[in-house]
């Protein structure tokens, strides 16, 4: 789509913006827009309250995963409104569990038998991302480096659900505010594979109740470990050097030995050999998002 600039006086240049996209925002006379500047391009968003919109979820399954996985998924959209209908009360508990977990900045604001409305009530999506995707972090390092200590399980609830609440809250940032429009999806992807990294290891904790780590798993976890703290240090100080480190570690810590390793194990602890040799693969892939967004940074210095 092209259009003309018209010349308004001496100093500004105008263009005209298509009916149909007005329309769809309920835009119109005396209303303000968004307009940002990201590298050659310019981006003309509809204002905040136009922005607001509605979705309505019907439940028509009672697993709490699959009800998780919608209800932050529409969160994650950037709506600002969420209907659910469900079947029982069952579902009910499920989702206020769900809201007062997961969906920060979100309440219930209306409930009746079958069915309640949440709604956006504190706009996290106004704070700073990167603070966000920093306080992640945080977390993560948190979780990973309590996982040989004695006691280590305590507060893994408490930590797995702050590792979730701000992946949730970056993930809606990135669809409110686009963060930045050539970095979007790749911070999307890059948040997704520490957040599933991290998983690996919350549920190898929980494994562990069962059994002790063994010398072998411990020397996985360890590499995990590292693994992430190398994708931190990249990330933090924008080194793309360590990237080419972790493809070497990966070939080390999986193929040479995590691979064999595996193969003699058997019973539970194959199951906890998995779990730490996952997490390493994850950690590792997040690598090639994050190579992304350090060559798009280096552009704008």
């Amino acid at each position: 789509m092209e259009r003309k600039l018209v010349e308004q006086g001496k100093k500004t240049l105008m263009v005209s913006i298509p009916i149909k996209w007005a329309k769809s925002y309920k835009l119109a006379k005396g209303d303000t827009i968004s307009v940002s500047i990201v590298k050659d391009k310019m981006i003309i968003s509809p204002r905040e309250k136009a922005q607001k919109n509605a979705v309505v979820i019907r439940l028509n399954f009672l697993s709490e995963s699959a009800i998780r996985t919608v209800i932050t998924n529409a969160y994650r959209c950037g709506y600002d409104q969420i209907k659910v209908e469900m079947k029982n009360e069952k579902q009910k508990e499920i989702v206020d569990e769900i809201v007062r977990k997961r969906l920060f900045g979100f309440d219930i604001t209306g409930s009746e038998v079958k069915s309640c409305v949440i709604e956006n009530i504190a706009n996290v999506e106004e704070g700073n991302f990167y603070a966000m995707v920093d306080k992640m972090f945080l977390c993560i390092k948190s979780l990973l480096s309590e996982v040989l200590k004695e006691k280590g399980t305590k507060n893994i609830e408490e930590r797995e659900e702050r590792i979730m609440i701000y992946d949730n809250i970056c993930k809606r940032m990135i669809k409110k505010k686009g963060v930045t429009t050539e970095k979007s999806e790749l911070y999307w992807v890059f948040l997704t594979l520490l957040l599933h990294a991290q998983r690996e290891i919350y549920f190898l904790i929980k494994e562990s109740k069962k059994k002790e780590f063994s010398k072998e798993v411990k020397s996985l976890i360890r590499a995990s470990q590292e693994m992430f703290l190398l994708i931190e240090k990249a990330y933090r100080e924008k080194e793309k050097e360590l990237l080419e480190e972790m493809h070497l570690k990966e070939k080390e810590w999986v193929l040479k030995k995590g691979y064999k390793l595996l193969e003699k194990a058997s019973g539970r602890e194959s199951i906890m050999m998995y779990r730490a040799l996952a997490s390493i693969r994850l950690f590792y892939q997040a690598n090639s998002p994050l190579m992304g967004i350090l060559m798009l940074q280096e552009e704008h210095l």
